[in-house]
This record gives structure tokens, C-alpha cells and sequence, in this order.
């Protein structure tokens, strides 16, 4: 292991053990390392082996010690892309194509995407036009297990343009509006209609009266990691179709207020408001095997194994507000931790569902807020129990910045190559 990568290592490891352990004198030994690591990274960058992979790695560490050093709570709002990310970012653009021949290569540009995404979105800075297509040529030339991932950071690219446009009053008006969100939410749409065959999931209706969230409809995954880009694809078309719905709310403009518009935006807003609803409850469906509600036996009649529990076939479901509340962290009884990636994985889309202005049954909000609650308290997530308060006093955060605040709690299916 180079020396650069080392110490920028070293400074990953400090910074997250002093805030883990809020320890002033840990934090100083931090920030030593992290000046060693700048330093090597500096000298790194000025010689012929600037644009090597492993001079990516330390740019993207270092951006991910400042991540952590400067975003102590959910609502630190105000944080802008380092220049650590915008240096690796100019090293990609320079290396091009190029970037893609190593595994690692296509690694490194995976976790820069994803972190210049979520932060662009979250402070309303345009992803480059370069870095969208590099994003459009990996989902053309990767694995076709791994496209849907790719296509879909593409389109929730160009959705973040969207908005910063939107925000800058870049458009002549919400007709335009509507119409490029429209466009984004129907590519994603038409995603969903188009995974890969190892995509595909059961659905068991296990009853409305058992599970009436979803009105009785479960989907059964063979991995939590595709159910969470199903997820991650539902809810970003939730976020297209409330800009679109949000611009119908303008119909009473001068200028606007005209038959043919007022009709045209009725249209929109009913269309917009049942694709909310509609991918609300189908994250919905999630919930039970996500969550590790479901009985083992009801999950070996699908040929899969789980292992939360060892009871008899009296139920297919565990009641949320009573036995399952039981299997927390401190339950040597329990096998928390086999469900604690998959239920780490629903609390975004949960949130976004939460927050959006669908409402697709009775007391949904209550339901959204109940379920963020058993997954912080079930597998000691705390944040999860600090976005459910959130919903609950009704200061919601915006949904970025919840991504933000989450991190990377999962990771997409990697590559095998």
C-alpha cells in the first residue's frame, strides 16, 4: 500500500473514532494525519502519476474524512462539494474513458458519482455534462444485472439539473416544467417495466387485515440490494411527479388561468398525484421481508432461507407492535443482524413516502413514522428514530439532505468481473 493511501486511511480511522467517542484528543491526532495525508496527496497530484487510480482513492478518502468532520447532524444543510471531490472530479474528466479499464477504476468512479450526485442535489449545484455521460456509457457497456443502477443515476442526474434550473427560474414557465419531469418520471417508468430477468420478485398477498399498508401485496426479493434500487427507482419517480404536481398548483397565474390549461393541469395533477400513490404502496410491499416481518416458513415456500426465528407455522406475520418490537439488538435469541442491511435500506424510500403528498390509505403517515421507529429501535438505528420525530413534529428536512444524513448504508451489487 502506497504511503498517500495509507495516511489518508489512518485519518478515516481517527476521525471516525473520535466522533464516535467525542474525544478532543483523538480528533487533533485526526487532523495530523490528515494534513500528512493532504501533503502526500498535494505531491501525488504534482508528478507524472497524478491521474492513477490510487491518487483517486486518497481524493475520495480525504473527501469522505471532511464529510465526516463537517456533518456532525441531519440538519447541517449548508455543505458544499470539497475540494477533494471537485479534484477527483477534474482527474475523471482528464482520464475519460480511460477510467473504465480496471475494476477499480470503475469502482472509484461509482462512489464519485454517487457522492457528487447526492451533494449536488442536496445544495443545488449542476452535475456536469461529462460526468452525465460517463454515467450514460457505464449503463451501456456494464453487465446487464448492473444497468438499472446506472441508467437510473443517469436519469436522477439530469432530474438534479432540473431542479437547479428550476430553483434559478431557468424556464419560461410550468408548462416546460412539467413536461421535462414528466419525461425524466416516464424513462424511469419505463426502467421498472424493463429490469434484467434476476431482477424479477414474487408477490404474495398475505391479506389486508395482516398487512393492510400495501393492501395485502408483499414482494419477495432474492436480495435486499435489488429490492433497494426497485426502491431507490420508485422513489425518485415520486419526487419527479410532486414537481410536476407542484406546478399545477400555478394554474392560477395570469396568463395561466385559461379552459384549456386549467384542464390540461387537472390532468397532470390527477396522473402525477396516482403515480405518487401508486409507487408509495409498492415500496410499501416491501416492508415485511425488508423488515424481517416474515416467518421462515412462509419464506421457504419460495425457495428462500431466513433465520430471525424459530417458531412453529402458526402466522405469516409478526405483529410490529408487539413480537417483533421484542427482537432487538440485545436478544441473543434473535439474528437481528441478517435483516439490519435490508431494513437500513427502506428507511430513505420510507422517509421520501413519508414526506411526499400522497396519501394512499388512512393513518399512512402515522404508518410510515411507526415502521422508521421499529427499525431504529429493532436494529439501533438511530437515525432512522431521528427521521421518524422529524415526520412526526412535521419539520421535515429536505429529502437529500436525509440521504446525506443516512450515508452509505448500502451498496449496490457489484461487479464480479
Amino acid at each position: 500500500m502506497s504511503e498517500h493511501v495509507a495516511s489518508a486511511i489512518r485519518a478515516i480511522g481517527l476521525i471516525s473514532l473520535s466522533k464516535a467517542h467525542f474525544s478532543p484528543v483523538v480528533q487533533r491526532e485526526a487532523l495530523k494525519a490528515y494534513s500528512v495525508a493532504v501533503r502526500r496527496l498535494s505531491d501525488k497530484l504534482n508528478s507524472p502519476f497524478a491521474t492513477e487510480d490510487d491518487t483517486l482513492l486518497v481524493a475520495l478518502l480525504l473527501d469522505r474524512y471532511d464529510a465526516i468532520a463537517g456533518t456532525e447532524t441531519c440538519d447541517s444543510q449548508h455543505y458544499e462539494t470539497t475540494a477533494h471531490l471537485t479534484g477527483a472530479i477534474a482527474i475523471f474528466k482528464a482520464k475519460g474513458l480511460l477510467q473504465f479499464q480496471s475494476r477499480l477504476g470503475r469502482r472509484l468512479f461509482r462512489h464519485m458519482a454517487s457522492r457528487n450526485l447526492v451533494n449536488s442535489a442536496k445544495v443545488g449545484q449542476m452535475i456536469s455534462s461529462d460526468i452525465i455521460a460517463l454515467h450514460t456509457f457505464m449503463s451501456r457497456n456494464v453487465k446487464k444485472e448492473e444497468r438499472p443502477a446506472w441508467i437510473m443515476s443517469s436519469i436522477v442526474s439530469r432530474m438534479v439539473n432540473l431542479n437547479v434550473k428550476l430553483r434559478s427560474g431557468n424556464f419560461r414557465g410550468p408548462h416546460e416544467i412539467v413536461a421535462w419531469a414528466l419525461q425524466l418520471d416516464q424513462e424511469l417508468e419505463n426502467l421498472l417495466h424493463n429490469m434484467p430477468e434476476n431482477f424479477s420478485f414474487d408477490v404474495q398477498y398475505i391479506g389486508k387485515t395482516e398487512f393492510p399498508a400495501s393492501g395485502g401485496r408483499c414482494e419477495i426479493h432474492k436480495d435486499f440490494r435489488i429490492a433497494l434500487i426497485w426502491n431507490l427507482i420508485r422513489a425518485n419517480r415520486i419526487l419527479l411527479n410532486e414537481m410536476a404536481y407542484a406546478q399545477t398548483l400555478e394554474m392560477d397565474r395570469p396568463g395561466l388561468d385559461t379552459e384549456k390549461n386549467i384542464l390540461e393541469f387537472r390532468s397532470v395533477a390527477a396522473r402525477s398525484m396516482d403515480a405518487i400513490n401508486e409507487m408509495a404502496l409498492e415500496i410499501c410491499a416491501t416492508v415485511p421481508q425488508q423488515a424481517g416481518f416474515l416467518r421462515p416458513w412462509f419464506e421457504s415456500r419460495l425457495g428462500m432461507v431466513s433465520t430471525l426465528h424459530t417458531t412453529t407455522e402458526s402466522s405469516s406475520l409478526i405483529d410490529i407492535h408487539t413480537r417483533a418490537l421484542s427482537l432487538g439488538p440485545g436478544n441473543p435469541a434473535s439474528n437481528v443482524l441478517q435483516f439490519q442491511g435490508s431494513a437500513y435500506s427502506l428507511i430513505w424510500p420510507l422517509y421520501v413516502i413519508g414526506r411526499c403528498p400522497g396519501t394512499p390509505f388512512h393513518g399512512f403517515i402515522q404508518w410510515v413514522i411507526e415502521n422508521l421507529k421499529f427499525i431504529g429501535n429493532t436494529f439501533g438505528i438511530s437515525q432512522s428514530l431521528t427521521l421518524a420525530q422529524s415526520l412526526q413534529k412535521k419539520d421535515t428536512l429536505p429529502v437529500w439532505s436525509a440521504y446525506d444524513f443516512l450515508g452509505s448504508y448500502s451498496r449496490l451489487p457489484e461487479e464480479n468481473d
